[in-house]
């Protein structure tokens, strides 16, 4: 029974993002966002650990960061999440067995989830920049696009926008750069290969951003989308302080 009631306030501590240390629950947050419930297990056996002493807050939050960057990673390269109940199943008790070599826990978990196979694998650097350069973003499930933008406006400021609140609410949508619905003067501007060009771009990630006023932005050319009332060059969001100083 004791137990029991230690993990379900484990449990309740990572499905609530309420440790009380910043960055886990920061992290915790959007891990949760992600919505990978196949992590669970591994999870409330780290926060055993956790909490009987056997690493700090510091190590806690370096692992997390791990489970991030390798759920979202292969997300990108669309690896199948079924590959991931592998991972889990067993990370724990082989990271465990591991320690006898090192006392450096996160040390063992990033040698064994380097060098798990394909299937299992967590994608290195030039395979994650092949992804996000090239994945339809724009099809992507709606929970995991909330964290692709949330994680590019925010990043790891202090100073939040509430970017997964707002697009769950419809206030903040995702804008077009390069409209969906290619006007005459849109397609001249691309050249006679317009349709190979929009074909290309525009549901990638570089033709994405977030906006607030989206039915003002319509298919407007770039510069009138710049120019106008709230258009990119009044716009509050880090994210688009690039395109304030592009040209068409």
């Amino acid at each position: 029974m004791a137990s029991l009631e230690e993990y379900s306030r484990y449990e309740n501590e990572i499905d609530h993002a309420s440790t009380g240390n910043y960055h886990v629950d920061e992290l915790l947050q959007r891990l949760n966002i992600l919505d990978v419930g196949v992590t669970k297990p591994y999870l409330l056996a780290l926060f055993d650990y956790w909490h009987k002493g056997q690493i700090d807050d510091n190590q806690v939050a370096e692992v997390l960061t791990t489970i991030e960057t390798l759920v979202f990673r292969r997300l990108i390269c669309n690896i199948p999440t079924n590959g991931l109940n592998k991972i889990f199943a067993t990370l724990f008790s082989d990271s465990i067995a591991y320690l006898d070599q090192t006392k450096d826990y996160v040390a063992v978990l990033n040698y064994l989830l380097a060098k798990r196979p394909d299937a299992s694998r967590l994608p290195n650097d030039v395979q994650f920049q092949e992804g996000i350069s090239t994945k339809d973003i724009y099809g992507m499930n709606s929970k995991n696009k909330y964290y692709l933008f949330n994680r590019l406006e925010n990043q790891n400021s202090m100073e939040h926008v509430n970017v997964v609140k707002n697009m769950e609410e419809g206030i903040y949508t995702i804008e077009h750069i390069m409209p969906q619905t290619l006007s005459d003067a849109w397609k001249a501007s691309l050249g006679p290969e317009y349709q190979k060009v929009y074909d290309r771009w525009s549901n990638r990630l570089a033709n994405l951003t977030l906006t607030a006023y989206n039915s003002k932005y319509s298919n407007r050319m770039f510069s009138d989308k710049k120019a106008i009332e709230n258009g990119f060059n009044a716009s509050g969001f880090r994210m688009n302080d690039f395109l304030k100083n592009c040209h068409e």
